[in-house]
């Protein structure tokens, strides 16, 4: 049997996924992720009215996008049984009141995309793929799309590096967009200063333009971070976009910082929407 069928691992790293009962790749992860995905179901049900109106005949619809989908399941580090995984959550959640009209996913790794792509059909979503690096597929993804819809795009890289600024200006030509990003805590502190005088810096592709607002001189990395994200968030809203001060840290198991989700909207209501369902005591972006 070749290294490359379904019914094994392949060249997939074995740390981080293994095969599942239906002979597809599942992603193993930390229990943290249990947060992320809790507060995603919370947007997309408070989000519920707002799509409702893009869905039915003679609506333009609505749509979650998903650039870094992975497989589709996931098992928590540990753990025993196997759960479903942002792109199936998403589909599963907003379907028990107003369901997405179209799922788009896409992923790097053509393996992970359609594992996503399949489990996603078994729940007969109506699914359409692209393989490929974010940077690449979101303007196939947006193609796609009816530019009068209503849209939701879940962003999950692994690193600022992942997620470069462009795919945010390429996502900004939507009319109705509101995005939920990962950003790395880790990038942002444990890299931060090996960062600063590497030529091809992960922070020139999530914030162009910041060596030139910030001040390397000073000592506190706090204030190097505010400022970076300070610069990030002008970016944004150079496109139109804006997005809450305050992010959702979401810790490890030994309350380490790994990354802060964001919501990045277009429309002032969804911001509101994003204070009500997070913890109004969580720490700015920095």
């Amino acid at each position: 049997m070749s290294e490359d069928t379904e019914n094994s691992l392949g060249k997939l790293d074995p740390e981080k996924y293994e095969i599942d009962s239906d002979g597809l790749p599942i992603e193993i992860v930390g229990p943290w992720v249990l947060d992320k995905q809790a507060l995603m179901r919370k947007y997309i049900d408070i989000s519920k009215s707002a799509r409702k109106k893009y869905i039915g005949s003679g609506n333009a619809g609505a749509t979650y996008i998903d650039l870094f989908c992975g497989p589709g399941r996931i098992r928590v580090n540990g753990g025993r049984g196997a759960m479903p995984g942002g792109p199936l959550i998403a589909f599963s959640e907003a379907k028990k009141f107003s369901p997405f009209t179209e799922i788009h996913v896409a992923d790097a790794n053509e393996r992970l995309v359609r594992a996503a792509t399949k489990r996603l059909e078994k729940d007969n979503a109506p699914v359409r793929f692209e393989t490929g690096l974010a940077s690449a597929t979101v303007s196939k993804v947006i193609a796609k799309l009816n530019p009068a819809g209503l849209h939701f795009a879940f962003l999950d890289p692994y690193s600022l590096q992942a997620l470069p600024f462009s795919v945010l200006e390429e996502l900004a030509r939507l009319r109705r967009i509101d995005i939920l990003v990962h950003i790395s805590a880790q990038d942002l502190q444990r890299n931060l200063r090996r960062n600063f005088d590497r030529e091809n810096s992960p922070l020139d592709q999530f914030a162009p333009g910041w060596r030139g607002k910030v001040d390397f001189s000073s000592s506190d990395d706090l204030v190097i971070r505010g400022k970076i994200l300070e610069h990030w968030r002008s970016l944004l809203k150079g496109l139109g976009m804006d997005t809450a001060e305050a992010g959702q840290l979401i810790t490890g198991t030994g309350n380490q910082r790994l990354y802060w989700l964001a919501l990045i909207a277009k429309n002032p209501l969804a911001l509101e929407f994003w204070q009500k369902i997070t913890d109004n005591k969580q720490p700015k972006l920095l």
